[in-house]
């Protein structure tokens, strides 16, 4: 690793930029692909979608919008109370050490 950070800082400032660009492209596809694999792993849980039909038509965007916002916030509002169970079991263990 020593080596290969002395290689780029005996680079010349336009091969250092041409190594930036690929770099955070690089990282950028990354981020990019990580997020697409949890947004996909997310939709797969809900596999019935329901479809619309004339019915729903008459529904009103307000209606749908805080229809929405309850989802949202039903989900959002379960994953924080999960993420607080889980640290208040992380630090509230079993208080149990093994000396060896």
């Amino acid at each position: 690793m020593d080596k290969i950070l002395k290689k780029l800082q005996e680079l010349d400032h336009q091969k250092k930029t041409v190594v930036l660009i690929i770099l955070s492209g690089i990282s950028i596809l990354f981020v990019f692909y990580i997020w697409l694999m949890y947004f996909n792993f997310t939709l797969s849980k809900y596999k019935n979608y329901e479809v619309a039909n004339n019915e729903n038509d008459n529904v009103s965007f307000s209606m749908k919008l805080k229809s929405g916002l309850a989802f949202v916030y039903e989900n959002l509002s379960s994953k924080i109370k999960d993420v607080a169970n889980t640290l208040n079991n992380f630090i509230n263990g079993p208080q149990e050490y093994n000396i060896k």
